[in-house]
């Protein structure tokens, strides 16, 4: 039987005798408490068709300076390794934690605010909630550095959804535009320290959307490596924030011959701007020794690493194509993200459930198609003849872009995104007809 609660926070379990499905020990049940003042009380009534020492049922009651009575009935659950949560607002409620039956080997399944969850076999597909729908953003604060291409558009979401929003970026045009929005605007050079005294500690939410502004391996160093240590110290010195997000790359995978890659792919031996970019990265997959993951100024943070980035007012694959010719090889695949759908990722994370954490996602759309039919289908389109492919690498760079196809599941499955492009044809069919 477990029960949890974070300190100053109470949490109470009663346990009425259920057992497993084999007759075995009394089925577990506990509750976190998440919020200061809340007090929630789980009474784990009815536990039965699940096997003994694999039956962990968590309800995570929110609430603020409140009290939530929990009923749990887990009366569909099958054996196999698997833990469940259900995430609730406020209130008391009577749970149906487990409805969801596996019929296969493995059951993993997180369900926030009482969305539907589907168990379709092997996985498990969650319905997410509208988070705005639930005010969960409204009046939250959020800084955003690197307020361009990617974080810019994060930015005026922001503010949108009534969000307090501090951007920082070295372009004082955007920065102006940006203020006119109604964003504090400040510009500066991310990795300088200059700005730290700006800036209030403390922040919600906090995106490292940085690109490196040209100047090579130079600026790759100075805006990755340099600017994650400025924000890693602003936040140290100014408090500790709460989730932050860095917008990192896929160009880390060295993966050829068109294998698909998850998170989990080695990284080594990509070339010297691969190696910064995950010495940018290495801050917080790997903290330093004293103290660990508890030596971060975050609460928790997410990298996502983006595939290439297109979308309104980046055209640049149509431009090569215009011209005629293209960099690279057409049999090799060609992972693309459109803009929109990396914000989405980015308000995905920032909006996780609070027992998700840490974690490293591929941010790419379903297509994975192949780059000369992606040509092909704009050559005809805008009615040019298909480009030739050079086979020879893009511009500054060393090698050809390998083949291979980056796999999204993680994304989908663990914070619920979905693309809104899901493949080139959609995104690009947009910007062709606007």
């Amino acid at each position: 039987m477990r029960g949890v609660a974070p300190a100053g926070e109470h949490t109470g379990v009663v346990q009425h005798g259920g057992c497993g499905a084999d007759g075995g020990e009394p089925a577990a049940g506990g509750v976190l408490s998440l919020h200061e003042g809340t007090h929630a009380w789980v009474g784990a009534q009815v536990f039965h068709a699940r096997a003994a020492g694999e039956k962990n049922a968590v309800e995570v009651a929110h609430q603020h300076g409140g009290e939530g009575g929990v009923g749990m009935h887990c009366d569909a659950a099958a054996a196999g390794d698997m833990d469940l949560f259900v995430e609730r607002g406020s209130g008391n409620f009577d749970a149906g934690t487990a409805e969801q039956v596996d019929r296969r080997d493995c059951f993993n399944l997180l369900k926030i605010f009482g969305n539907d969850c589907e168990n379709g076999g092997h996985d498990c597909i969650i319905a997410v909630m509208d988070l705005d729908a639930h005010g969960f953003f409204r009046g939250k604060r959020l800084v955003v550095f690197g307020a361009g291409y990617v974080g810019g558009e994060l930015a005026r979401q922001a503010l949108a959804r009534g969000m307090q929003v501090t951007t920082l970026t070295r372009n004082a045009e955007r920065a102006a535009a940006l203020a006119t929005h109604g964003a504090e605007a400040i510009v500066a050079d991310l990795a300088d320290d200059g700005w730290h005294g700006r800036i209030a500690g403390g922040a919600d939410f906090v995106t490292n959307c940085v690109s490196a502004g040209g100047g090579g391996l130079e600026g790759y160093r100075r805006s990755y490596v340099e600017g994650m240590a400025s924000i890693l110290a602003w936040a140290r010195a100014s408090g500790t924030v709460g989730t932050l997000v860095y917008t990192s790359s896929t160009s880390v995978y060295p993966q050829d011959g068109g294998v698909t890659v998850e998170e989990t792919a080695p990284t080594e031996g990509a070339g010297e701007r691969v190696r910064l970019l995950l010495e940018a990265e290495r801050p917080l997959r790997a903290p330093e020794k004293a103290g660990g993951a508890a030596n971060l100024p975050c609460q928790r943070w997410f990298i996502l690493r983006l595939a290439g980035i297109y979308g309104p007012g980046r055209h640049h694959l149509l431009e090569q194509v215009r011209a005629g010719e293209m960099a690279g090889r057409g049999d090799y695949h060609l992972n693309l993200i459109h803009r929109d759908d990396i914000v989405a990722a980015v308000w995905a994370a920032l909006g996780a459930p609070p027992l998700v954490a840490n974690e490293v996602f591929n941010v790419s759309d379903d297509g994975a198609a192949l780059k000369g039919e992606i040509t092909a289908w704009l050559a005809a389109r805008i009615g040019v003849p298909a480009p030739r492919f050079t086979g020879e690498p893009v511009a500054g760079r060393r090698t050809v872009t390998p083949d291979r196809i980056i796999a999204n599941a993680k994304l989908k499955t663990l914070l619920g995104w979905q693309p809104h492009y899901p493949s080139f044809r959609e995104g690009y069919a947009e910007i062709i007809s606007g």
